[in-house]
């Protein structure tokens, strides 16, 4: 039995048929065609369109909700608690642990290597003044969209910095960093 019809343009998958096997195509939400081989991944195409839907809509009111929370909260909230006061918000609450799924060790251990070149290899001194109040310059630090020179040059600031080696997988800020945010 051969393939009569052209697939969709751009498509690189060509159905070919192999029996008794239900062909068909339907239009994804950007207007593309998508073709479907068989009944399992036409009923599978719906779900998926309605969990995408789900999915935007919670991200969009969460974004929604940051933004107020941030712009009237006093005193400003930090990233992370407006994050979980905003999933609180929901109509249907959902933990931040949700919003924002767990990562695999190497994930973080990766990022870890990118925020230590960002940061020319300047961290937190933990030994030196503990981990109290550190909350504005962790977040500071984390921000890649601010570059380390502007910390260094507050006195006040660099006190509470040094320069680390490469992170290694289970020791030092790293594996603080991989045990926070493998836990949730």
């Amino acid at each position: 039995m051969a393939l009569k019809r052209k697939p969709p343009v751009g498509n690189v998958c060509r159905v070919a048929s192999i029996g008794k096997n239900i062909r068909g195509v339907t239009t994804n939400k950007r207007g593309r065609l998508v073709q479907f081989e068989s009944e399992q991944e036409r009923k599978l195409i719906a779900p998926l369109r309605q969990r995408a839907d789900t999915i935007i809509q919670t991200v969009t009111a969460v974004q929604t909700y940051i933004a107020q929370l941030q712009r009237d909260a006093s005193p400003p909230l930090s990233q992370i608690e407006a994050t979980r006061h905003a999933c609180q918000l929901l109509f249907q609450p959902i933990a931040s642990s949700t919003y924002y799924p767990p990562l695999r060790a190497q994930t973080v251990y990766y990022i870890a290597q990118q925020l230590w070149h960002h940061n020319q290899r300047w961290w937190l001194n933990f030994t030196q003044t503990g981990s109290e109040g550190m909350d504005d310059l962790i977040e500071r630090l984390l921000d890649a969209r601010q570059d380390i020179h502007s910390l260094l040059a507050d006195p006040e600031q660099k006190e509470r910095l040094v320069q680390i080696p490469r992170p290694a997988w289970a020791c030092g800020w790293c594996g603080k960093m991989l045990k926070a945010a493998t836990s949730g």
